[in-house]
């Protein structure tokens, strides 16, 4: 760009049009000073959570490793203590748009947080309709609670009367499975439903 005769070499000037001001500018604090708030800036606050999100974001498309790694473990600090707040369900959305399936440093710690405190988050209205409307996190965290994969001792096997899928579970952390994890059907108890073999 510096060496041709593009419009921006020209005008001295670059546009950013598709990313979040903020973030931005927190890629420039983080190149001049290895750090950047968490909580925004001048061009306005948002959720923690949300915000360093987007910083990972840019981190990524423009390639700078430290900043995506910082924004990270910003990230993963920040969802161990607000995984109950109201953006959070937004978190977990975001994250999964703006990411692909191999990039697991988002990811992860959302299905992990999320599997850690399942019980509470699946009375919101919000984490159900992530569970129900973003691609590719209710698979993972099933796959994360391990209901699916091979046979266990203190698995049993199950059928939802709803939509006939079948999978195994075992007790996790004394916790008893509450709803179907294809159809998200809930019952109170599994008991009847389980497959004699």
């Amino acid at each position: 760009m510096i060496d041709s005769k593009c419009q921006e070499t020209i005008e001295n000037e670059v546009y950013l049009k598709e990313d979040d001001p903020r973030a931005v500018e927190a890629m420039i604090h983080f190149m001049y000073g290895f750090e950047y708030d968490s909580s925004g800036s001048e061009h306005g606050r948002m959720s923690p959570m949300l915000f360093n999100i987007k910083v990972y974001q840019v981190a990524d498309k423009y390639a700078v490793p430290l900043l995506k790694q910082d924004a990270k473990e910003k990230f993963e600090r920040i969802i161990q203590t607000c995984w109950a707040m109201d953006d959070f369900p937004a978190a977990i959305t975001e994250a999964y748009k703006c990411t692909v399936k191999q990039d697991r440093g988002l990811r992860g710690p959302l299905v992990k947080i999320s599997r850690e405190h399942l019980a509470e988050l699946r009375k919101g209205d919000a984490f159900q309709d992530v569970l129900e409307e973003t691609l590719g996190f209710a698979a993972e965290l099933v796959q994360d609670l391990d209901l699916v994969g091979p046979s266990r001792t203190d698995e049993k096997a199950y059928r939802c009367p709803s939509c006939g899928s079948e999978w195994r579970h075992s007790a996790l952390n004394g916790r008893s499975m509450a709803y179907c994890p294809s159809c998200a059907s809930q019952r109170s108890n599994w008991s009847s439903y389980v497959i004699q073999k």
